[in-house]
């Protein structure tokens, strides 16, 4: 099963983001490795400061520290060939503020902000125009510097620079802290780095869970989920590939990343323990890791098709409370000699995940279906209850014709069914088009006063043995430039809702008036009824709205809506216990 095409500006524009999050990845693991190797705190400083100036396509970067014992935040900058410590007192200028209110600061025009002191730029000539400034906090919640980055190239710096800002402040904290108690006490370093080293692991492992989390989110597709998440247990533990193998039909079904060209993912092969690392794992429920160059496994069948020459691998099971559901494996390790334990750990959570995930996919699909079913059945009971009339009349014609010798009389009963047989054929389409989200108007020159005959005719077969009194007014007989087989459709849907909601008979009145003033054709439709529930009356004309009548669709009145809005008109109503009266406004089409 492969994934759809994906346009090529699409494609670009992936592209162009993936790029972004690999520099990004990249500058955040230099940090990273620099808060794990690094102690001398000028260096690490000049680091961060340049990482964070590339990440953020700005013009430079300042780390300010506080020192507490003069209430002051100094930095080295450099000024020429000449590195210069400068000192600025807290609650002085933009960083001095940060640092003195804890609260982070980004502005458009640094000129406009009163908090900004220029004595920089008057002295060295710079030009500041931007400035992002954050404040940089301990373990401990203390304020123990700040970090500000000025001049973004292409204009503000936005919401994403902030995110990113804060990150690499995290990650600058932890340098200064670690750097200063190295300083004051050698001995501890080694629990320290320990630490660093864990909390970026659980930090790794939260990040990767919540892209993938996000990922199935914001997608359906089984598949569109499993290749992001391939994808991002690839970059997290760097692999040249990774499968995914899932049961699916009492078979096993693998899903690659990147997609090999010698298998196609969730096909269903059905490979066998003899041929595949990933289907012993989910067989015999162990985990796996084998670094050796050149072991059995590098026959592995999945591995070649996948077009990998196995070096190293790594494969977890995928389990379940019931049993387990296939395996997780990653493909010779990047940048290092074989998978450690740790990242046996990495792909352990991240197998855990993936149950939670197919189960609501699974879920998903399934509650899916189930509505789309109920959908269908809903639409097909309002098909067959409107059919009744003109099967009703269609049945009473052929009886006649039966009984008539008299040929005109036949030709009467004839030309009746065949106008029943129409208004079935166009009753089907309107369904059929409102399903599917069509317009298809024929607007014609119509005289009303022939096509309301027809309508009071049908409507009068319609509400026979219901007690219902049936009245037309018809105060325009003129013509309409309108769809009349529509409109009569959304008289009688009106029409049957208004029987309905009169179950111990009353009155139903049609007028039809044309407004001069916007040249409107008015249908007013009238009852006697109930009036509509209070609770549904905002909802009214959405799909599948009823009020809990034995033989209501809830789609009758939504096709009224469309069709009057497709002939660019409007409907309302007024209802009370007195009954609900409807009102149709269709443009005339036709110039007074």
């Amino acid at each position: 099963m492969s994934g759809p095409d994906i346009p090529s500006d699409s494609l670009d524009t992936l592209r162009h983001d993936l790029t972004i999050q690999r520099t990004r990845f990249d500058a955040f693991r230099e940090i990273s490795a620099a808060v794990s190797s690094e102690l001398n705190l000028d260096q690490l400083l000049r680091l961060i400061m340049a990482k964070s100036t590339e990440l953020m396509n700005a013009d430079r970067s300042t780390m300010y520290l506080l020192d507490s014992d003069h209430n002051e935040l100094w930095s080295k900058v450099l000024q020429g060939h000449d590195i210069r410590e400068i000192r600025v007192a807290v609650g002085e200028g933009i960083a001095g503020w940060v640092a003195k209110t804890g609260e982070s600061l980004n502005i458009a025009d640094a000129y406009e902000d009163p908090r900004f002191n220029s004595d920089f730029d008057e002295r060295t000539g710079f030009r500041t125009k931007t400035v992002l400034c954050q404040p940089m906090r301990n373990q401990r919640g203390e304020i123990t510097g700040v970090i500000q980055v000025l001049n973004k190239a292409d204009g503000a710096f936005d919401d994403e620079d902030e995110q990113v800002l804060t990150a690499i402040i995290n990650q600058a904290a932890i340098s200064v802290e670690n750097s200063k108690l190295y300083l004051n006490v050698v001995g501890k370093n080694i629990a320290l780095r320990d630490t660093q080293t864990k909390l970026q692991q659980r930090l790794d492992e939260i990040d990767l869970l919540f892209r993938v989390e996000q990922a199935a989110g914001q997608e359906s597709e089984l598949h569109v989920i499993v290749n992001t998440l391939l994808c991002q247990a690839c970059e997290t533990i760097p692999s040249h590939a990774a499968v995914l193998l899932l049961r699916e039909n009492k078979q096993w079904s693998p899903y690659v990343y990147p997609q090999g060209e010698g298998v196609e993912s969730g096909t269903g092969a059905d490979y066998t323990t003899d041929s595949s690392m990933a289907v012993r794992v989910a067989e015999s429920g162990d985990s796996h890791r084998s670094n050796a160059l050149n072991n059995p496994e590098g026959r592995d069948r999945l591995a070649q098709q996948v077009g990998v020459p196995l070096e190293s691998t790594l494969c977890v099971p995928i389990k379940s409370g019931d049993g387990i559901l296939g395996a997780l494996q990653l493909l010779n390790r990047r940048h290092q000699v074989g998978y450690t334990t740790n990242d046996l750990k990495l792909l352990t959570v991240l197998a855990g995940q993936v149950t939670s995930l197919v189960r609501r996919v699974q879920a998903r699909v399934e509650e899916l279906n189930a509505n789309r079913l109920a959908a269908i059945g809903q639409a097909l009971s309002g098909v067959v209850h409107d059919l009744r009339t003109p099967v009703t009349i269609i049945s009473g014609n052929a009886q006649l014709m039966v009984d008539e010798d008299d040929p005109t009389e036949r030709r009467t009963s004839a030309d009746a069914i065949a106008r029943q047989v129409d208004v079935i054929r166009s009753m089907t389409n309107e369904v059929l088009s409102f399903a599917r989200g069509q317009s298809n108007l024929l607007l014609q020159k119509v005289q009303l006063h022939p096509m309301m005959a027809s309508v009071e005719e049908g409507l009068r077969q319609e509400f026979d043995g219901r007690n219902v009194d049936l009245t037309v007014e018809q105060q325009y007989k003129g013509p309409a430039r309108i769809d009349e087989g529509k409109i009569r459709r959304a008289i009688f849907n009106v029409a049957r809702n208004a029987h309905q909601a009169m179950p111990n008979g009353g009155t139903f009145h049609i007028r039809i008036q044309h407004d001069t003033e916007t040249n409107q054709i008015v249908f007013e439709l009238k009852d006697t009824g109930l009036g509509i529930p209070t609770d549904i009356r905002h909802t009214v004309f959405e799909s599948f709205v009823s009020s809990g009548k034995r033989s209501g669709t809830g789609i009758g009145l939504a096709i009224v809506k469309k069709i009057v809005e497709e002939h660019e008109g409007t409907v309302d109503f007024d209802s009370d216990a007195a009954g609900t009266t409807f009102r149709l406004r269709i443009p005339r089409g036709i110039d007074s």
